[in-house]
């Protein structure tokens, strides 16, 4: 416990240190974010991040579904506010998911496993989207990123992650893989085996519903979509009407893998600094959109997560969560 607390405080302390160096270089400027402010700007982009957040959570309905849990829009989307809640009261952009998971495992106590496995392979799913999307987008402006050292280094990393994903789910949906033999013998000698084959039992079961798969992948790229459109708006907003939107689409999803490390609540700091030098490095010269825009972002959010936190107070009384069947 003291353990878990000094690694806590550590990484607060790593956001705090690393938005006051935004701040003190004048890369981070709040006072120009008031711009923002402006009621029919503000209400675009509060709703727009709604929008976002009802397609994530439809996303993860249908994977519930495809893995057989029943559950409903209304449900899944207060326990979808409850972890952008918990998102800044945990380390990374992550955190909210072990809250959502254990509501989620209340609801449908005997199918424990798939109800875990349905928030891991949701998240995978938004990874591959946000990499695949960082990928077209890189080789769209091929000639720009090849004569950047840094973007090339980055379009490298961006090709691992998306062979990594790839391969990841042809194992785990792999008949060979899952049926073998040599799997079931070698899941039977390393600890954790029985976990590990309850789990890999859940991913294989999407087999039987690739479409799904697919669905979610498609509306995963229309998240990535509304977020693109959220920094270009607000790029307008802060006054930079001249920029290419095309270096958005990888560096607005590459800056959000970078939130979701467990390094800070919300991704506060790491995501300052990630967006700082993606929106530097896409645009080629340097400005403060990256900082300011993100920071938009986590306020914006933080905002839906108030009503996350009023549903997570309401169902601490509920437990277990009951679900319909």
């Amino acid at each position: 416990m003291i353990k878990q607390h000094i690694q806590t405080a550590f990484k607060l302390l790593l956001a705090s240190l690393l938005i006051g160096w935004l701040v003190r270089g004048g890369k981070l400027d709040f006072g120009a974010l008031l711009d923002l402010l402006q009621p029919s700007i503000l209400g675009l982009l509060l709703l727009l991040l709604l929008t976002m957040l009802a397609n994530n959570n439809f996303r993860w309905l249908l994977l519930l579904r495809g893995l057989g849990l029943h559950s409903t829009f209304g449900i899944t989307m207060r326990l979808t506010l409850i972890g952008i809640f918990f998102n800044f009261a945990m380390p990374g952009g992550v955190g909210g998911d072990i809250v959502k998971g254990y509501y989620l495992i209340q609801g449908h106590p005997e199918n424990r496993t798939k109800a875990a496995t349905s928030i891991l392979v949701d998240r995978i799913i938004g990874m591959f989207a946000m990499s695949l999307l960082a990928l077209f987008a890189m080789c769209w402006q091929w000639e720009h990123v090849f004569q950047s050292l840094p973007l090339k280094g980055v379009f490298t990393s961006v090709v691992i992650v998306n062979l990594i994903i790839l391969i990841f789910f042809l194992l785990a949906l792999s008949k060979t893989i899952n049926e073998g033999a040599l799997t079931t013998s070698v899941l039977l000698r390393v600890p954790g085996g029985k976990l590990i084959r309850k789990v890999l039992d859940a991913f294989y079961s999407f087999r039987n519903c690739i479409g799904t798969l697919f669905v979610g992948l498609f509306l995963s790229f229309g998240s990535q979509f509304l977020h693109v459109l959220f920094f270009y708006i607000v790029s307008q907003a802060l006054g930079f009407t001249d920029i290419d939107i095309s270096a958005f689409f990888y560096a607005v999803p590459l800056g959000l893998i970078a939130m979701a490390l467990p390094v800070a609540p919300g991704g506060v700091g790491v995501g300052q600094a990630a967006f700082l030098m993606l929106f530097n490095w896409g645009m080629g010269f340097e400005s403060d959109l990256g900082p300011n825009s993100v920071t938009a972002l986590q306020a914006m959010n933080l905002f839906w997560g108030l009503f996350g936190a009023y549903f997570y107070f309401r169902m601490k009384k509920e437990i277990p969560l009951k679900v319909p069947t």
